[in-house]
C-alpha cells in the first residue's frame, strides 16, 4: 500500500520534472542538480517497490516499465547531448523522453492514489 510519504514524493517528482522544462530560467547547473536530484529519489522509490513489483496491478506495471524507458532514454541522451556538444537528435530525443517521463510520471501518480483509494473503499 502506499504510504504518505510515498505520495509526497511522488509529488515533490512531478514539480521537480516539472522544473526541468525551465532550463533557459534555471540554467544548465541547476537543470543537472535536478535531475540527479530527480534520478535518486526515483531509484530510491523503484527500490523500495522492486520486490512487490510483480503483485502490482497489470496498469500500474505498464505506466512503471515505461517510465523506467523513458527514464533510461533520459539519463542517456542527456549525458551524451552534454558530451557531444549539443548534437540535435540528442536534444531532441532527451525533449521527447522528459516529455514521456512527465506524462507518465503523472499518470502513475494518480493511478497509485486510485489504487489507494479503491483498497479502502
Amino acid at each position: 500500500m502506499i504510504k504518505h510519504k510515498e505520495f509526497t514524493f511522488m509529488i515533490i517528482s512531478v514539480i521537480l520534472c516539472a522544473a526541468l522544462f525551465f532550463v533557459k530560467i534555471t540554467g544548465n547547473a541547476v537543470h543537472t542538480l535536478i535531475g540527479f536530484l530527480l534520478v535518486v529519489i526515483s531509484s530510491v522509490h523503484l527500490y523500495a517497490k522492486w520486490k512487490k513489483y510483480r503483485y502490482m496491478p497489470p496498469n500500474l506495471r505498464i505506466v512503471d516499465q515505461i517510465l523506467i524507458l523513458s527514464f533510461v532514454f533520459i539519463l542517456i541522451s542527456g549525458i551524451a547531448s552534454h558530451m557531444s556538444a549539443g548534437l540535435l537528435i540528442f536534444k531532441i530525443i532527451h525533449k521527447l523522453s522528459a516529455l514521456v517521463f512527465c506524462i507518465g510520471l503523472i499518470g502513475h501518480t494518480v493511478q497509485h492514489k486510485q489504487f489507494l483509494i479503491k483498497k479502502k473503499g
